[in-house]
């Protein structure tokens, strides 16, 4: 399997787990305040990690702590950062599912294709072929036209 196909193959499967945690976002919030679940959510997250991280260091011989212990501040920061733009984009996400339409909603959140594109030309200097314009075009259109 070529590392493309695996590629998409790995895209496809986000996008399905994404789309099932919104599915449960909104089951869930229903006239509920949303930030408790986030940090239900986040003390979760922590305890699988530490559980995934648990089962590598017994089967994967290459695992180590070591990265781990050679934090500098910088690290701290961006990690920090990270937490904090994702406790929000999480947070006004869910709001957005409790009052908001889940049709018109979860479709939104394919605007972070458009960042990511942006980033990747502005901040990462890539180039972006015609095909792949073309198709961000056309999904962008498809997200920004109004129902019918």
């Amino acid at each position: 399997m070529s590392l493309y196909t695996l590629t998409i193959i790995q895209k496809l499967l986000s996008s399905v787990f994404f789309f099932l945690s919104g599915l449960l976002w909104k089951k869930i919030l229903k006239n509920q305040v949303n930030y408790h679940l986030i940090y239900y959510r986040t003390l979760f997250s922590i305890l699988f990690l530490f559980i995934v991280t648990l089962i590598l260091s017994y089967f994967d011989n290459d695992f180590s702590y070591g990265p781990l212990s050679k934090a500098d501040m910088m690290d701290w920061v961006i990690t920090l950062s990270i937490c904090f733009f994702s406790f929000f984009g999480l947070y006004y996400f869910t709001q957005a599912l409790q009052k908001g339409r889940f049709t018109i909603v979860v479709p939104m959140s394919s605007l972070t294709g458009f960042f990511a594109v942006l980033s990747a030309v502005l901040f990462f200097k890539q180039s972006i072929d015609f095909c792949s314009s073309l198709g961000f075009y056309r999904n962008f259109c498809g997200i920004s036209l109004p129902p019918v």
